[in-house]
């Protein structure tokens, strides 16, 4: 059988009859497989807002599968590490209580097709009912609950989880284990996968490609150790700024439209939260920096990646551009790293209230 690719598999979609009353409606099937893909992902159906979107989990459940999975948003949508197939690519409509279930006969008409492109697959995530019912067939359990339990006994290949919806918080308390003994090795799966996976991971500039060096720091681990000098002369390491939540600022280079930008805005809305470090890092020389904020009127914690250990340290250093790429880091009060963003086109700007919000959490 020869195997169709990713484009012919989705306009055979689009075509297929049964789909028709989607695609009149100008709308298209909702998956997302990245040929780098370690993670699969196999939920239930897209939901309203993921439609709209057209970004699956950009939600509360998101949030909570992220938790879960002990990742941030910059890994779970830019790293290529995380594929999405559900049971059903479009949104079933409302039903009596809740989202309708995915249709009967879309998994196994399509799934069959799509699922070989996923070469690099290490762990699948059966999240809900639909799709253990499906992959695991005579293997499940009596019910999910029993199912998830039994977790164990499905690796290395699926992992069964109940759907992080916060409609769930009865079960989870029903349930404890599911958090003190689940969790815990879905993490550690999930992590080391992570770990192998990012050794690889590009940003774009102008949408060309670059690679970054080093390895990324994972949210909730302490963060790395670096040691750089400030525009006095004094040099800095994250003790500097313990006891206090931090939030990091790493920007390319200080005398560029984006940076400036990014500098001047992170400035202007800290000055509300001044309970918060605010730190900008980035590869000019202290020379460069004191003349930046002369020529602006600010005095702020700048520090000097000239060399770019820093960059190398948390992953983000682009040596064919000799940079550090655009991020956010932030960091609690035990030093532990609790947020992180790395921008995937160098010429954006970043999540500015996002960085912010969590820091705020932490206080």
């Amino acid at each position: 059988m020869i195997q169709l690719s990713f484009e012919q598999i989705k306009e055979q979609i689009i075509q297929d009859e049964e789909n028709l009353i989607y695609t009149e409606q100008g709308i298209e099937p909702l998956f997302w497989i990245p040929e780098t893909a370690k993670i699969l992902i196999i939920g239930q159906a897209p939901g309203l807002k993921a439609q709209e979107s057209r970004k699956f989990f950009w939600d509360k459940s998101g949030d909570r599968l992220r938790e879960w999975l002990g990742i941030d948003e910059t890994i779970f949508y830019q790293s290529g590490l995380f594929a999405v197939v559900p049971m059903d690519f479009y949104y079933p409509g409302k039903g009596k209580s809740g989202d309708k279930p995915p249709r009967k006969g879309f998994a196994p008409k399509w799934h069959p097709l799509v699922l070989p492109l996923l070469k690099h697959v290490e762990c699948i995530l059966l999240v809900g009912s639909y799709a253990q019912n499906y992959y695991l067939k005579e293997t499940k359990k009596k019910n999910l609950t029993e199912t998830v339990r039994s977790y164990s006994e499905y690796l290395p290949k699926y992992f069964p989880l109940v759907h992080p919806s916060p409609l769930n918080i009865r079960w989870m308390k029903k349930n404890p284990w599911f958090e003190e003994e689940v969790l815990p090795e879905l993490k550690m799966i999930v992590k080391n996968i992570i770990k192998k996976g990012e050794q690889n991971m590009f940003i774009t500039r102008h949408n060309n490609p670059y690679e970054l060096k080093g390895e990324l720091p994972i949210v909730g681990e302490k963060a790395p150790h670096f040691s750089l000098e400030c525009i006095n002369g004094e040099i800095k390491t994250p003790e500097s700024f313990a006891g206090r939540v931090t939030l990091i600022s790493v920007v390319p280079d200080i005398n560029t439209r984006v940076c400036d930008i990014q500098t001047k805005a992170f400035h202007k809305k800290m000055k509300e939260h001044p309970s918060i470090q605010l730190v900008t890092i980035s590869k000019n020389n202290k020379d460069e920096f004191k003349n930046w904020c002369s020529a602006n009127d600010v005095a702020m914690e700048m520090l000097c990646d000239v060399d770019f250990t820093f960059g190398e340290a948390y992953g983000i250093y682009v040596p064919e551009l000799s940079v550090d790429q655009r991020s956010i880091f932030v960091l609690d009060q035990n030093g532990t790293i609790v947020y992180r963003e790395i921008v995937q086109e160098m010429t954006d700007e970043p999540n500015y209230d996002e960085g912010i919000r969590v820091a705020l959490t932490h206080l």
